[in-house]
């Protein structure tokens, strides 16, 4: 008798205790929307100097993340460097099939010598790995030298074999010293 209360007690302190646990402290869409909005929230995380890309902070911010981050990235009258680090955290849902249509809208429709296309470069890399080599060959040749360097070190971090591939052969062509350093670095 005296185990049975004895485990009954603990099992209840056990249950108080734990509560907490299960408390869920990320909101869902329909709760988030009726206390304020996630999109200024997202856009307040970007500006701020405590802004690390991690989808767990913007899932504590959204209930969906993808759809504030889509929202900013495409929309006008938004700070360059607030778009560059939505455009930067897109390619943490790369797997969204949301943000893979805005990264080939972003990286086809914009001109090669917009102030964010080495970033959208990079994020394009990053949500496509080796699948996105194809697109980026073509900037790889590219007369900008800031486009063909953020094309290379895409490749480097993120084209895997077909990446390392194509360093290979622009390391034979490559022309400015710099973006030349930069491939060898991959490709030794």
């Amino acid at each position: 008798m005296k185990t049975l209360k004895f485990a009954l007690i603990l099992l209840a302190a056990t249950i108080f205790f734990n509560t907490a646990a299960f408390a869920e402290y990320l909101p869902s869409e329909a709760t988030q929307a009726e206390r304020v909005n996630s999109l200024d929230l997202v856009a307040s995380f970007l500006q701020s100097d405590n802004y690390v890309a991690s989808r767990l902070e913007f899932r504590k911010l959204s209930a969906d993340p993808v759809r504030d981050l889509v929202s900013i990235t495409t929309a006008n009258g938004i700070q360059a460097n607030v778009r560059a680090r939505a455009i930067q955290s897109l390619a943490l849902y790369g797997h969204d099939v949301r943000v893979r249509e805005v990264l080939e809208n972003l990286i086809t429709k914009n001109r090669a010598t917009h102030a964010l296309y080495p970033t959208i470069i990079l994020a394009y890399a990053e949500a496509f790995g080796e699948q996105g080599v194809a697109t980026l060959e073509g900037l790889a040749s590219h007369r900008n030298t800031d486009v063909r360097m953020a094309t290379v070190v895409a490749l480097g971090r993120f084209g895997g074999q077909a990446g390392f591939d194509l360093l290979s052969v622009l390391a034979q062509t490559e022309g400015d010293h710099a973006v030349h350093q930069r491939i060898t670095s991959y490709v030794r």
